[in-house]
């Protein structure tokens, strides 16, 4: 079990590979927790669905999510609303990657399930399967991300 601050949940290990420890990363995704317009990223936004697609690029966290470090993380997706006719439920399409201040890179993707709308997921977890990574992550297999929707945190596991 890996131990984090006290508002977010304890986060089990889903490493396959107990052998070299997981890597835990954190963000958040305002400057003022209190106020919901305070965006702590740069967002692009693409004018033929600013709801459906999105590009945001911010800075990771400490574990305590009050300062940020020089580590980088971009999402890029595309949400797709259901189509009960075909019987296609709403999701998600997302590509991640990190960039971390000691030369650790990693790129993953993940298609899921997802009622939500606009570009923040409404789900409590999603497992990314790892594209490539070098560096400090290289061999990474798995990249789980824990979201607390209430308060905008977001704990990244990623196991070897």
């Amino acid at each position: 079990m890996i131990r984090i601050p006290s508002i977010v949940p304890p986060i089990p290990s889903v490493n396959p590979n107990p052998a070299i420890p997981d890597v835990t990363l954190y963000y958040k995704l305002r400057l003022d927790q209190a106020d919901p317009a305070s965006t702590n990223s740069v967002r692009v936004v693409y004018k033929a669905a600013p709801e459906l697609s999105y590009l945001s690029l911010r800075h990771m966290s400490n574990p305590g999510f009050e300062t940020y470090n020089d580590d980088l993380i971009e999402f890029s997706g595309q949400r797709t609303p259901d189509a009960p006719a075909l019987q296609l439920p709403a999701h998600m399409a997302e590509i991640c990657q990190l960039k971390l201040a000691n030369g650790g890179y990693l790129s993953a993707q993940a298609l899921y399930d997802d009622s939500g709308s606009g570009p923040a997921t409404s789900v409590g977890q999603v497992d990314f399967t790892v594209l490539g990574s070098s560096g400090s992550l290289s061999g990474a297999k798995v990249m789980k991300i824990f979201y607390d929707n209430v308060n905008a945190y977001r704990t990244i596991v990623i196991s070897f």
